[in-house]
């Protein structure tokens, strides 16, 4: 009875056998090695089973005994951090049929859709697929322990730890609590870190060299085609009529930049007065300053996306100051 190798018998007590010789033996028991069910009914990598025995030996010292309860202990958590993972299930990924627990159809489709052929799979097509959070999370606290392995259809609960997400059932064997170690983080959309821009090339740097050039190269070139226009005008000995009006060079300026952003004008016959050029041109160079700063200030600071190192000991915290 003592050596009831199910996971969910007598807790998770630690089994082994001496050995009483001149040299004393230690003989830790693997309660992980499933030899015999290797596809089923607990899927685990057989490289793991061909490198672990079902007993470790551990030989000892009758001087120093210490030292082999040291390696013991060294060898059971070497033992259980390899297996332990491949022995845990999420609730909600089984189905109770007549009886007997199977896995749903939902969660071997995910399995072998995206964990199958990877560990690390796209984590945003994961959480579409998922049927909510904590069934997102249990896919990233087990996506190792799916990779590469063909799921079996029935759940030999007796050796299953069982998940249930933030839920708790004090009274249910095989439920324990996953104790988290450390994680990691990423944040696409912050404003952490946004600072004033105190440069010139705010206002040029939406757009690139090229582009630049491209837009004074239409300028110009619409400038000359009117200029030869009005030089066309100014040959001929009657005066223009109806549309045909000459364009002075501030005027053919500010109809270039209506050009590009896209204003409709109609055809200018007066010529527009100081204050009022003043007022235009105001509100030119505010529509590009602004549209310029809150692209460059705000929008490529809030999706730029930054990793948070969380504090891994307590030797970071030692020059970091709290205020109570």
């Amino acid at each position: 009875m003592m050596l009831k190798t199910d996971l969910t018998f007598m807790g998770n007590r630690e089994f082994c056998l001496f050995e009483d010789n001149p040299v004393p033996k230690l003989h830790h028991l693997n309660r992980y090695h499933r030899q015999e069910g290797i596809l089923n009914p607990n899927p685990v990598p057989i490289e793991l089973v061909q490198r672990f025995t079902k007993f470790s030996e551990i030989p000892c010292s009758r001087e120093n005994l210490s030292t082999c309860y040291s390696a013991l202990n060294q060898n059971a958590d070497f033992v259980s951090a390899t297996f332990n993972k491949y022995f845990w299930t999420f609730g909600n990924w089984m189905d109770d049929i007549q009886f007997e627990y199977k896995y749903s159809q939902d969660f071997r489709k995910m399995q072998t859709k995206y964990f199958f052929t990877t560990k690390y799979p796209d984590w945003f097509s994961v959480a579409d697929d998922s049927k909510g959070l904590e069934d997102f999370i249990a896919y990233t606290i087990l996506s190792e322990t799916l990779y590469n392995i063909t799921i079996p259809e029935s759940i030999f609960v007796n050796d299953k730890y069982l998940y249930f997400g933030s839920a708790t059932f004090r009274y249910l064997r095989g439920n324990h609590q996953i104790i988290l170690i450390g994680r990691k983080s990423c944040s696409f959309i912050s404003c952490y870190g946004i600072q004033h821009e105190r440069s010139y090339e705010l206002y040029t740097k939406p757009f690139h060299r090229g582009v630049w050039i491209s837009i004074f190269l239409v300028i110009l070139s619409f400038i000359g085609l009117t200029w030869a226009t009005n030089s066309f005008f100014g040959n001929e000995t009657e005066p223009p009529t109806g549309r045909q009006v000459r364009m002075s060079v501030v005027e053919i300026v500010i109809a270039s930049f209506s050009i590009l952003l896209e204003i409709s004008l109609s055809a200018i016959d007066r010529v527009i007065p100081c204050k009022f050029s003043a007022i235009f041109w105001l509100w030119i160079l505010s529509c590009v300053v602004i549209s310029n700063m809150y692209k460059d200030v705000f929008t490529s600071e809030v999706i730029k996306s930054f990793r948070r190192n969380p504090i891994e000991s307590n030797r970071n915290s030692q020059d970091m100051k709290f205020i109570n």
